[in-house]
């Protein structure tokens, strides 16, 4: 029996007021230069970059990824300009710092 995988990733989601700022960026970058790719996830930062899972061991990351949420506290965040991922990607900029 051949084990179906999915790809996923984890991330952060900043506050809301954060979301919103760049959702209005996403916005005008649609709008302007026809790029709708960047409105299809929400505002967020990569922790773990893409990778597959097996569907039937989903319940098992789950869990691991709760338990490690419940002994996490609040990460301070500053934003510095924008960054990219060349060639196609641009990024608001999140200084890297320890705790993140």
């Amino acid at each position: 029996m051949t084990q179906s995988k999915r790809r996923f990733f984890i991330a952060l989601l900043p506050p809301v007021e954060i979301q919103q700022f760049a959702n209005k960026i996403k916005q005008h970058f649609a709008e302007v230069y026809n790029s709708r790719a960047a409105q299809k996830s929400p505002p967020h930062i990569t922790l773990q970059p893409p990778f597959e899972w097996k569907i039937e061991d989903l319940a098992k990351l789950e869990q691991k990824l709760a338990e490690f949420a419940r002994s996490q506290f609040p990460v301070p965040m500053t934003l510095d300009g924008f960054s990219a991922f060349k060639p196609r990607v641009i990024f608001i900029n999140v200084l890297k710092i320890p705790n993140l």
